[in-house]
């Protein structure tokens, strides 16, 4: 049972900065479109 929940937070983890990483992504395309 203990492991699942770890998997399960695992999963949400990625899934996290997954999001993050594209969030960045999208933001550093924005930037280099404003400045350059």
């Amino acid at each position: 049972m203990t492991i699942f929940l770890a998997i399960q937070l695992y999963e949400k983890f990625c899934i996290f900065g997954v999001s993050i990483v594209r969030l960045l992504a999208t933001w550093r395309l924005v930037i280099v479109k404003v400045f350059f």
